[in-house]
């Protein structure tokens, strides 16, 4: 990895790794299983020591930031560095690096088992037993996907296949950039290191986002998709999910919205809220009319006020 990309990467890795997809309580600094090798209960601790992205597996092999995207998109050193690149903005390489392996061709075979959602399909009877009951469009349900692991050697291997929830990630200009991927069994989040993931973007996914509704003058937008979806059920305000907190941070709205609430989760390390701040201030200063609506409780979400739970 070139010195330029480490000098960017330092101190943005948990930034990095949300980006591609990798959840956020794993880079807590918290003991959990492995989500790169599935393997134990508390044996997996992510401490960023010097902001390099260290991590340890009692497991699999202890690395830095770099090591978990090569393992976590079964790249090579040079791609996994032109794809934190990529992520980070930098657009003007000092050395040519090797392309990243092609996600089109895997992107097509999802997208070819995609079905809508029908109201007893596995991804609706998920969205029913989180307390949802809104029909949304925009997502698919794919019958059978694989999920696709580390051994102890960093080489992908299936681990099964599941039924899932899948919802486009869109650009700025609305174009695909890639999947995400909630995997499923007996109508909860399957029994997996990581459940949801998101698939190798074709291009980098900041800016972009889940856009569960068509938009106009107004827009709502949060992280999780459950979490959009309830705040619609309650106000039928039009919304994106972001997927994650550097994606809120980064996110790039339409000229056309006009009013922009968005749905902070209320995180004991203020993760969401920060991210709910930063976008606000961004688009606050460019004339939009931004509110930001955070649940009252600590550790809960616009879900779980949807729910009954104290907001």
């Amino acid at each position: 990895m070139r010195t330029k990309t480490v000098d960017l990467a330092r101190g943005r890795w948990p930034g990095i790794l949300l980006a591609l997809g990798v959840e956020e309580r794993y880079l807590s600094g918290l003991h959990s299983e492995c989500p790169l090798c599935g393997k134990g209960k508390n044996t997996f601790r992510f401490d960023d020591k010097d902001g390099s992205g260290s991590y340890y597996c009692g497991y699999c092999k202890p690395g830095y930031g770099i090591d978990f995207v090569m393992r976590w998109l079964n790249a090579d050193f040079k791609q996994a560095a032109q794809i934190v690149d990529e992520i980070l903005g930098d657009d003007q390489p000092v050395q040519k690096v090797e392309s990243k392996k092609d996600p089109r061709p895997m992107l097509r075979l999802i997208e070819k088992g995609l079905q809508p959602l029908t109201g007893n399909d596995p991804a609706s009877v998920y969205l029913h037993n989180r307390g949802l009951r809104v029909v949304c469009t925009a997502l698919k349900y794919h019958p059978s996907l694989t999920y696709w692991d580390k051994d102890d050697d960093g080489n992908s291997v299936g681990r099964g296949k599941f039924p899932a929830m899948v919802a486009e990630i869109v650009g700025i200009n609305g174009e695909q950039l890639t999947y995400h991927i909630t995997y499923l069994e007996q109508g909860h989040k399957a029994n997996l290191p990581s459940p949801k993931k998101i698939m190798s973007p074709i291009s980098p996914i900041p800016g972009g986002a889940i856009r569960l509704s068509q938009v106009g003058k107004q827009l709502a937008v949060a992280e999780g998709i459950e979490t959009a979806l309830a705040f619609y059920e309650a106000y039928k305000i039009p919304v994106w999910a972001t997927s994650n907190a550097y994606m809120m941070e980064k996110l790039v709205i339409p000229e056309e919205v006009k009013e922009l609430m968005i749905v902070a989760d209320n995180d004991e390390n203020f993760t969401g809220q920060k991210a709910a701040y930063i976008l606000a201030n961004r688009y606050a200063l460019k004339g939009v009319c931004v509110k930001v609506k955070i649940p009252g409780a600590m550790g809960h979400d616009y879900l779980d006020v949807l729910n009954g739970k104290k907001d």
